[in-house]
């Protein structure tokens, strides 16, 4: 999974009285295959989405004109290296790999991220950290 931060830049301070509706289905952004934008308070800022790879060229283009500044990769450096992904212009690219080996297959998701919050905290605050920065 990658992150994505648009460039008009750092995530804004949600209202404490009325947070971001997290419940709400993410939105299509773009026609590029499973890009998202993230419902928040900074409508538009962050973005998620699978790596970007196999991409048209309007694609790219696409990708280019939303001025992502951060590309926060997830992805271990073995699935990098079968499916590099595609950096929009201009992006720095930040490797944080979650899982430290193979990935978890068939196994509850609630399990996934328990192991990934007890074992992996140091890597999400990196991830955290990129995307505060971006």
């Amino acid at each position: 999974m990658c992150n994505w931060i648009s460039p008009s830049g750092k995530l804004d301070k949600p209202n404490e009285e009325s947070p971001p509706d997290m419940s709400r289905p993410t939105e299509a952004a773009t026609s590029v295959p499973n890009l998202r934008r993230v419902p928040s308070a900074g409508a538009g800022r962050l973005f998620r989405s699978a790596a970007p790879s196999g991409l048209e060229p309007e694609d790219m283009r696409e990708l280019n004109g939303l001025e992502v500044r951060t590309v926060v990769d997830l992805r271990e450096s073995f699935e990098i290296a079968e499916r590099r992904g595609y950096v929009p212009h201009g992006a720095v690219h930040v490797s944080v790999p979650l899982y430290l080996g193979p990935l978890p297959v068939a196994t509850a998701i609630e399990d996934v991220y328990y192991r990934l919050l007890t074992t992996r905290g140091t890597e999400i605050t990196k991830a955290v950290s990129a995307i505060a920065a971006g």
